[in-house]
């Protein structure tokens, strides 16, 4: 880690992973956050979908720490400094949001979101020099495929009970 305090994943596997594992749970904390606001607003059917987004974004932690056991990598060995930014993050904006959107549009910002990460991940694993930052990537890159087509799934069912 740099002297700034800065995570780079492109740098070591020791960045990669705390990096993955910050934006994961930013993510979580961000649809919780959300579902508390919309409860707020009486938003009921946004604010229910929020919160079982926040704890389906709890669960996609998990992968991160099974990939630093795997890679022999200690939690916690690279803390977030107070420059950090997530580039690529799979955390929606609260600038995005509004207390008025409907659960389609929650989804579609979800998506949004998921595909900045999964696009994130593809270019890193790209231009790694580094050969165990490069394989991290890749796998960071397949969870982000797979929780792309749980919210496609789940796009398709929301709106297909609009549709109804």
């Amino acid at each position: 880690m740099s002297a700034g305090g800065n995570i780079r994943p492109e740098r070591s596997l020791e960045d990669l992973l705390a990096y993955a594992r910050i934006m994961e749970r930013a993510s979580a904390e961000r649809y919780a956050e959300l579902a508390e606001v919309m409860a707020m607003h009486n938003n009921q059917e946004v604010s229910e979908l929020s919160r079982g987004m926040a704890d389906i974004e709890w669960l996609h932690v998990q992968p991160v720490y099974e990939l630093s056991r795997e890679f022999s990598v200690t939690q916690g060995a690279v803390q977030p400094g107070a420059g950090d930014r997530l580039r690529g993050a799979e955390i929606p904006q609260s600038e995005d949001m509004h207390y008025m959107h409907s659960p389609h549009q929650v989804l579609k910002l979800a998506q949004q979101s998921e595909q900045s990460a999964l696009d994130f991940y593809r270019q890193l694993a790209e231009s790694a020099a580094n050969r165990e930052v490069r394989a991290a990537a890749l796998r960071l890159a397949a969870e982000e495929e797979a929780h792309l087509r749980e919210l496609d799934a789940t796009v398709t069912a929301v709106d297909g009970r609009r549709v109804q």
